[in-house]
């Protein structure tokens, strides 16, 4: 008789489990990774072992952002998308697993319009513009920051670039500011009491909204040429409005020549031989129609044209010390005046 060994027979084998699956072996459901035993009964009729090994397997889950230009499209997992969101797609990953790839879109968000501040003094315009760090900015007159100051140019352009094919470009008209100084500007001036005053400030109303005060001596108040006249000294305000947005205010005086009727405010008619009269020298082109001096109770005391000279009498005889009225109409330079006074008496 001959009698053989036989060996036990050993097996090994690898089953392969995506997570979140159920596997069935051997009549189990088997959702987790694992290591099974089972015996067997070869044909030799020798118990045999096998090993199975369960291994679970991740599925693969992928993120990424996307920029998306305002007003642009992107196809993705069969759509049109135009809006900030998320979107995931399933697909059936190199394991064998279902996998996620998750699409984060994010809206580049549309650059402000520029906005303008104008310098009128330096006659700079400073030109800004608000962006997110998607845009890269670029100026036509080489910057590349949010701000940027132009002076002396008709136009300024900017120009912003986001992701490919991305890009937004601005194009601001200057306005056109005027230099102050060119104006001509009224000085300060004396002139007679008959006299009309004559300024043109030589602007171009289509330009420029003037406005004077005060205006009751002024032939136009909104006028760039205008006629003043005047009976008293006056300080005048030009208000003027740029079509820049840029504001002015001009100011000046105008006075009144004083007379030239040069009339003592004192005397002492004491016999002395030195200031024993009231007098007034006339000038030239000045005559006196009517010199009246009136007392503290208002009797006239003296009354004259023409020269006058008064040595401090009335009637006679000498008049008390003290302080008397005189009111004097006269002609000056053709037109007829006015003036009133006191004089001291001092014996």
């Amino acid at each position: 008789m001959n009698i053989s060994l036989i060996k036990n027979k050993i097996s090994h084998d690898t089953l392969r489990l995506c997570r979140g699956d159920t596997l069935i072996y051997n009549g189990q459901p088997i959702t987790t990774q694992t290591d099974i035993q089972k015996n067997l009964t070869s044909a030799e009729l020798c118990d045999s072992l096998v090993y199975v090994h369960v291994r679970m397997l991740e599925p693969v889950k992928t993120s990424h952002e996307v920029k998306l230009c305002p007003g642009d499209s992107l196809y993705i997992a069969g759509n049109w998308i135009n809006t900030e969101g998320k979107v995931e797609e399933i697909y059936l990953g190199s394991n064998g697993c279902d996998s996620t790839a998750i699409t984060n879109i994010r809206l580049i968000a549309e650059p402000e319009e520029p906005k303008m501040e104008i310098d009128c003094e330096s006659g700079e315009i400073n030109l800004s513009i608000s962006a997110t760090d998607d845009w890269q900015i670029q100026w036509d007159n080489g910057s590349n920051s949010e701000q940027t100051t132009y002076k002396d140019k008709p136009d300024a352009k900017v120009r912003l670039t986001a992701i490919e094919g991305c890009e937004r470009q601005f194009t601001i008209t200057l306005p056109q500011i005027p230099n102050i100084t060119l104006i001509k500007q009224p000085n300060d001036t004396i002139i007679n009491s008959t006299e009309t005053l004559k300024i043109d400030l030589g602007l171009d109303l289509s330009e420029w909204k003037i406005v004077w005060t005060p205006n009751g001596v002024l032939d136009c108040d909104t006028c760039s040429q205008v006629n003043i006249t005047i009976d008293q000294n006056t300080e005048f305000v030009i208000n003027l409005k740029h079509t820049s947005g840029c504001d002015y205010q001009i100011k000046f005086r105008v006075n009144i020549e004083k007379s030239k009727l040069n009339i003592p405010n004192i005397f002492s008619p004491d016999g002395d031989g030195h200031n024993d009269n009231w007098e007034i020298k006339l000038p030239p082109g000045i005559e006196i129609l009517q010199c009246s001096i009136y007392d503290r109770w208002g009797e006239r005391i003296y009354s004259r044209s023409g020269t006058i000279h008064w040595d401090g009498t009335f009637k006679g005889k000498k008049v008390m010390s003290g302080v008397y009225v005189y009111v004097i109409e006269y002609i000056e330079n053709g037109e007829k005046m006015f003036i009133t006074g006191d004089v001291t008496l001092v014996r």
